[in-house]
């Protein structure tokens, strides 16, 4: 238990933002700043964890990610960004020291390349957190778009990739192709896309991108319900099922709002989207999904 006490002082940090900050309308900005904060303060550092990173690795985390929330207690500007800083040095340390020593079993697959991708989309997330923090709009991006775009590669872009690598390698089948094909290409082409709509190119551009990623994502959600069922006399499997079913209620929510151009739904706005649809991903999915898997590697001896 010992080695999870970075995971657990953060667990218990959010715990009370929660029990202390939660806002009355889950449809305002503080509300996605606490869901991105629950990825740096416990979920991130439990993938670290159950990635196998260094426990001393794990503490200077810990720290960088307590400095990150001090941030947004902060007003915006210069002050702010150097609470944010240590995250970005941190996490891109440890994506340098995946990709040195990637691929730990010399051999190269998919689902090695899904495990590199996710370690080196997080320090891009951290990037987007320190502009957000700094108050800086890349290419004339909203405020909120600019906090976003750090949820998203710290949820779809590192804890996503991360779990179809572990589903690659631990229960194959004929989904992991197209599902981590899907999710690695999926996250970045979403940023493309996005950016391709800011500048005033054709919205079928993003919908491409959404449908791609949502695709990945639902493949995914549908492989946690499979083994989940496979494995439904043990703990584990109880919670990749229900993390499973709240990913694939999420990401069908993405596809929808993706063909929004042919297919307009007008509850889909960009705040009912990360009220729900975050909330399903982030809460629903990353936290039950996570710790079924640590309790499977930890019955089985793997982390």
């Amino acid at each position: 238990m010992k080695k999870y006490i970075p995971t657990i002082i953060g667990s218990f940090i959010w715990g009370l933002m929660i029990f202390r900050w939660l806002p009355f309308s889950v449809f305002t900005i503080s509300y996605v700043q606490l869901l991105f904060l629950a990825a740096p303060l416990f979920l991130v550092p439990l993938c670290w964890q159950l990635s196998g990173i260094a426990s001393n690795v794990q503490y200077i985390g810990l720290g960088a990610s307590i400095l990150l929330l001090v941030s947004f207690f902060v007003e915006q500007g210069l002050y702010a960004a150097l609470f944010a800083l240590p995250w970005l040095i941190v996490t891109s340390i440890i994506a340098l020291r995946e990709l040195s020593n990637w691929p730990k079993n010399k051999t190269i697959d998919l689902s090695s390349f899904s495990y590199i991708a996710a370690y080196l989309f997080l320090p891009i997330g951290a990037a987007w957190a320190l502009s957000d923090r700094l108050g800086f709009q890349p290419m004339d991006f909203s405020y909120t778009i600019v906090l976003l775009t750090a949820v998203h590669f710290h949820y779809a872009g590192f804890i996503v990739p991360l779990l179809g690598s572990w589903l690659g390698h631990y229960f194959p089948n004929y989904l992991t192709k197209p599902m981590i094909l899907s999710i690695i290409s999926g996250v970045p082409l979403v940023a493309i896309g996005i950016t391709t709509s800011q500048f005033g190119f054709s919205g079928w551009i993003e919908m491409l991108a959404v449908v791609v990623m949502a695709g990945g994502g639902m493949l995914l959600a549908l492989s946690h319900i499979i083994i989940g069922w496979k494995n439904r006399h043990q703990m584990y499997g109880l919670f990749w099922g229900l993390g499973g079913l709240a990913l694939l209620s999420g990401m069908t929510l993405a596809f929808l709002y993706g063909i929004r151009y042919i297919l307009p739904i007008s509850f889909l706005s960009i705040p009912w989207m990360y009220a729900v649809h975050g909330t399903l991903n982030a809460i629903g999915f990353a936290l039950p999904s996570l710790f079924g898997w640590y309790l499977f590697f930890n019955k089985n001896k793997v982390a």
